[in-house]
């Protein structure tokens, strides 16, 4: 009889990476945002959702706004909403942050085959990361820096 390991330690979150975008469908046409949680079981990906987005980034540029701040001001609060949408997952268990939408999907890190780290040059400089497994290859666009990603993979223990 065989014994099936079962986990007594609770999972951990070791890392955020907000405002990734994952490439999906022909030509990308099924791209969408997401944040990536970085556990030490798992990672997992949460849907942001755009009109979850919009309204965050409004409610910012408003309070930014009351507090008498100017228009570049309210405007960099606005772009603040991935950071913001993120910081409420920080105090979350990576089960329930996965629990909380039907889009949000994890990738068991036991099963990944080959992580790869890129910026593609030419017309559009983009951040690429490639997550392989061997039933699917995950491929993103970066909006926070290669170098942001990197610090947190490595934290993590992905590379």
């Amino acid at each position: 009889m065989s014994k099936s390991k079962v986990r007594t330690s609770p999972e951990y979150v070791l890392d955020m990476l907000p405002d990734v975008t994952l490439k999906d469908g022909f030509m990308a046409v099924k791209s969408h945002s997401y944040i990536l949680v970085l556990t030490d079981v798992r990672i997992i990906f949460v849907r942001e959702h755009t009109s979850e987005l919009r309204k965050l980034s409004a409610e910012l540029s408003a309070a930014a706004k009351a507090a008498g701040k100017g228009r570049k001001a309210q405007f960099e609060a606005a772009m603040a909403a991935y950071d913001v949408l993120a910081q409420q997952y920080e105090g979350m268990s990576p089960a329930a942050i996965l629990a909380k939408d039907t889009d949000n999907f994890a990738i068991d890190r036991s099963k990944i085959t080959k992580i790869k780290m890129r910026t593609d040059v030419g017309d559009n400089l983009e951040d690429r990361l490639t997550i392989k497994t061997k039933k699917k290859s995950y491929k993103m666009v970066l909006h926070h820096g290669m170098k942001a990603v990197k610090r947190a993979f490595t934290r993590a223990g992905l590379i």
